[in-house]
């Protein structure tokens, strides 16, 4: 009786203790003629997507979620000037789509929709030049 107690309890520390594992990033694809930016997972995350100034960019965290390669940057031309993905912290993925400084996009034309927990789509719905 001690014996599976003890070893029950040996499980169960061995379950608690394991770590969890982390969401990674499968793949990522904008298409500049549309605006849009597609996400895919391995597994269910939630975005979080907001706008910072001087330059105008949108920021797409991805908690809970592990890029597993080099940051990249991939320049465009236009309104996009680039895209930027990096891992922020060992929890967080994190996307900046730079606009060139002529353009700018309001909170409101920003489309984040999600077709499955594992895909999503950010439509940048009206970039204005000013």
């Amino acid at each position: 009786m001690k014996l599976r107690w003890f070893l029950l309890s040996l499980i169960s520390i061995l379950l608690l203790s394991s770590p969890a594992k982390a969401t990674r990033l499968e793949s990522w694809h904008f298409d500049p003629t549309h605006n849009q930016l597609d996400l895919t997972t391995d597994s269910g995350i939630q975005p979080r997507v907001f706008l910072i100034d001087n330059p105008k960019r949108l920021v797409i965290d991805l908690s809970g979620t592990i890029l597993g390669y080099p940051k990249t940057k991939q320049n465009y031309g236009s309104a996009i000037r680039e895209i930027r993905i990096a891992q922020l912290d060992p929890q967080t993925t994190r996307l900046v789509i730079e606009l060139a400084s002529s353009y700018t996009i309001s909170p409101q034309n920003i489309i984040v929709k999600g077709d499955s927990p594992s895909h999503w789509v950010v439509k940048l719905s009206s970039i204005i030049h000013r």
